[in-house]
């Protein structure tokens, strides 16, 4: 503890010397100087505490009020609609982030935008991806309202990622890998790449331009498995 000039405290065990709940002794580095007691008292201390925690309820009743109205406005400001999905898509990204932001909201809508705006390679793919994303219209359909409602709570996004029964046991450990390594983390394809080849051989044309592209593919397949 810091004192005047420079002079540094340095405190006893706590004890009650003093009468205190609590108590310590100060003593200086300067030996010539005396030592100071220090004393702290349950019922001053209940009584600070009290005083305090009493505001924070104050504070929190106010930030509820504040959240409240605000969710009211938001309500009330209708999000412009599209017909075009990745438009859609695009108009409510930026209405998450003016109505507060949502981690699970963002998310949602950059999978969506990446499986409709990933161009296909071959044309048999692209039939099948075509049909994946027109199972995916509902859920972009939920996530407006949602949004619009200011509800910021889960919604059934099942269609988004399927989950085949007719797969191999652990084909989403390597799943999870290519979604790792499009998000920016993970490991290097050296890694993965063959493997979801192997588990997919004969589902699809295997041909692609990017790894967002197979990753697209490998859920539009697992859409239309059993």
């Amino acid at each position: 503890m810091q004192g005047e000039n420079g002079e540094r405290l340095f405190a006893s065990w706590s004890g009650n010397f003093y009468g205190g709940g609590y108590s310590v002794i100060l003593y200086s580095n300067s030996p010539e100087k005396p030592f100071k007691e220090m004393s702290i008292y349950i019922h001053e201390l209940d009584v600070f505490l009290e005083e305090r925690y009493n505001y924070l309820d104050v504070l929190k009743n106010q930030i509820q009020e504040q959240r409240k109205s605000f969710n009211i406005n938001m309500q009330q400001r209708k999000i412009s609609q599209s017909n075009n999905p990745i438009e859609q898509l695009q108009i409510l990204r930026q209405e998450i982030y003016d109505r507060g932001e949502c981690d699970y909201f963002e998310f949602l809508v950059e999978q969506l935008q990446m499986i409709l705006g990933t161009p296909i390679t071959a044309k048999e793919n692209e039939e099948m991806v075509d049909r994946y994303r027109e199972c995916l219209k509902p859920l972009i359909n939920d996530l407006f309202n949602h949004v619009q409602n200011m509800e910021m709570s889960d919604i059934d996004d099942g269609v988004l990622f399927p989950k085949p029964t007719s797969l191999p046991n652990g084909y989403g450990y390597w799943l999870e890998k290519i979604s790792d390594y499009i998000s920016g983390a993970g490991y290097s394809p050296l890694y993965w790449e063959e493997r979801l080849k192997q588990i997919f051989a004969g589902k699809f044309i295997m041909e692609y331009k990017s790894y967002q592209e197979l990753y697209v593919i490998i859920l539009a397949c697992m859409n239309e498995l059993e």
